[in-house]
């Protein structure tokens, strides 16, 4: 199975960290092809995350809204994205990148019942028809996810405003952002890219003095597919979402593995793993009301870590 589910990144990430046989049994989840329920459960959704890359080689995450209906799995081998009825601004969201490659990641996720769903695969785009030809589908745990209930929906048609501003190395108001974040949504890989969530307490990103990021690994699923990634390829991008407005922060970067930690703060903060993971920003975007709609915090993960 690990010759053709898992890359060369995601089993040196499994071996360093001892879950290689955790992996191997959790990875019997990942086909090539959709999952029982999985249909419906996209069909649900108003809100996808995309990984994609631009002609300059850089990952981006762009979230794409619309009413539920809009992303479909028409058959068990793809899954459509009908842009022309997405309510966000998606050149401001994808720019030209999906003419310069086909790979793309997928992520599906209702924030209210902490259920995600990943997509992965190269994409084909004819018009306003996103079409991703699926060669790895399946659902992640609930772990780490804040619940929060949508308040405002995208049938209510109220205009976006896209007003977006870009450039290089992050700006303080970033960083405010940033370190008070419960969610981001990170995409990477080389040969495929693949979109996923990361949630914790707010504060648990942290800005070094160099200005890197620096991010806890909790326990999670022992696949190491976003580690694993990394481990293949530095490229990522991230994305930050205030809930509360729909503002949206875009970031181009790289990332690097920051293992082996065992002082007791680091150990609570990586609930017992000892491993963070740095990211370098690059390029940014900031988008004002990217997202029409709005979410009220519930409550927090019952898995996140305490931090003092």
């Amino acid at each position: 199975m690990s010759s053709k589910v898992f890359h060369s990144g995601e089993l040196a990430v499994q071996q360093m960290t001892g879950e290689g046989y955790q992996a191997q049994m959790v990875g019997r989840m990942i086909q090539s092809e959709m999952i029982p329920g999985g249909a419906q459960f996209i069909q649900k959704q108003s809100l996808v995350f995309i990984s994609s890359r631009d002609a300059q080689g850089q990952i981006w995450v762009a979230p794409l809204w619309g009413n539920p209906g809009f992303a479909q799995s028409p058959t068990p081998n793809s899954v459509t994205v009908d842009l022309s009825t997405t309510q966000n601004d998606t050149k401001m969201s994808l720019g030209s990148h999906l003419d310069n490659q086909t790979a793309v990641g997928l992520l599906f996720i209702d924030l209210n019942t902490r259920r995600r769903m990943r997509v992965n695969g190269p994409a084909h785009l004819e018009g306003d028809l996103l079409t991703v030809s699926i060669e790895e589908a399946y659902p992640n745990c609930p772990k780490y996810i804040q619940r929060r209930t949508q308040t405002l929906n995208a049938s209510s048609n109220n205009p976006v405003g896209s007003a977006s501003s870009h450039g290089y190395g992050l700006l303080q108001e970033h960083y405010d952002w940033i370190t008070q974040a419960d969610t981001f949504f990170v995409g990477s890989g080389r040969d495929r890219l693949d979109v996923s969530h990361r949630g914790g307490p707010k504060g648990f990103i942290n800005k070094l003095p160099n200005g890197l990021l620096r991010i806890p690994d909790y326990q999670g699923n022992s696949l190491y597919n976003t580690l694993g990634n990394i481990a293949q390829s530095p490229e990522a991008g991230l994305l930050f979402i205030d809930f509360e407005q729909g503002h949206t922060l875009q970031i181009s970067g790289t990332a690097t593995l920051d293992f082996d930690h065992h002082e007791e703060n680091d150990l609570v903060a990586t609930t017992g793993t000892g491993r963070y993971w740095l990211f370098e920003p690059s390029q940014w975007v900031a988008t004002h009301a990217q997202i029409p709609a709005y979410w009220v915090h519930q409550d927090d993960s019952p898995f996140n870590p305490t931090i003092t």
